[in-house]
């Protein structure tokens, strides 16, 4: 579980409503961008906005991370005021051993406009501060009732801060972005309310003898052994029956209850 102070980030954290609000924290990835040869919508983003505002996180570092359909990923990209809150978020999931409910990893940073059309505006991915999983299960617009997330994983999402997409009258179920909630949309009672802390479990109580404890003055042998049927400080079993050692071999002797003084220990 992670000492990261999400009611702070979550101040910092920017509208998502316009445009303008995410340029305002995160900067214009279309600042110098060429338009993507072949794949209408997508764009590569200036060298400058790149080098200032993205990182990589190593897998190696999230624990269990899912693979990208039947690969798998090395590193993920976001934007560097985000990598920070992913970082937690994750190691909240991991803490809960919810990440295991994850089957894919379906993308983060990706320069494109929404829906692939260049006459719309730039997608929170392509600012580097939304991720996507479990696209297969999630696909857009499948009605909520539908979605194929696991819902526990959705909430600590949103506790921690992020607005999940599948909350949206036109659903994206997959999607997660780090921004404050969008106007117009029923938000989850536990948003941003932080994550539940974790109660360790109790340690187990110490185990019952299985029967009282009896204390019998003992005559051993000259060679530290005890005679049959005289035992000191050893734990008896409900029908009596004691274990000791007698001339180097264990063995089990019943005591007379007549010949035993039963005393706390």
């Amino acid at each position: 579980m992670s000492n990261f102070d999400f009611a702070a980030a979550i101040k910092q954290r920017p509208g998502g409503a316009t445009q303008a609000e995410l340029i305002a924290a995160y900067g214009n990835p279309l600042l110098d961008s060429t338009p993507h040869p072949t794949q209408r919508g997508w764009f590569t983003p200036g060298p400058m906005w790149t080098r200032q505002n993205l990182v990589e996180i190593p897998t190696a570092e999230l624990p269990g991370f899912p693979p990208f359909g039947d690969q798998q990923v090395r590193t993920i990209r976001l934007h560097r005021l985000v990598a920070p809150v992913f970082r937690a978020t994750w190691a909240e999931l991991v803490a809960r051993n919810l990440h295991t409910r994850l089957r894919t990893y379906s993308g983060a940073f990706a320069p494109r406009h929404m829906l692939h059309d260049p006459r719309r505006p730039v997608s929170v991915h392509a600012y580097g501060a939304a991720i996507d999983v479990e696209a297969a299960w999630n696909g857009y617009g499948i009605p909520h009732e539908r979605m194929g997330i696991d819902r526990e994983v959705v909430e600590v999402f949103e506790r921690c801060g992020w607005e999940w997409g599948g909350r949206w009258d036109v659903s994206d179920g997959m999607h997660f972005q780090w921004t404050d909630p969008l106007p117009g949309v029923r938000q989850a009672a536990w948003r941003d309310a932080g994550p539940v802390p974790i109660t360790p479990p109790a340690p187990p109580p110490p185990p019952t003898p299985a029967g009282p404890v009896y204390i019998w003055a003992a005559v051993r042998n000259g060679d530290g052994s005890v005679r049959p049927g005289e035992v000191v400080s050893i734990p008896v079993s409900a029908d009596g029956r004691l274990l000791v050692q007698a001339d180097g071999r264990p063995k089990i002797y019943r005591v007379p209850e007549s010949r035993l003084a039963e005393r706390e220990v």
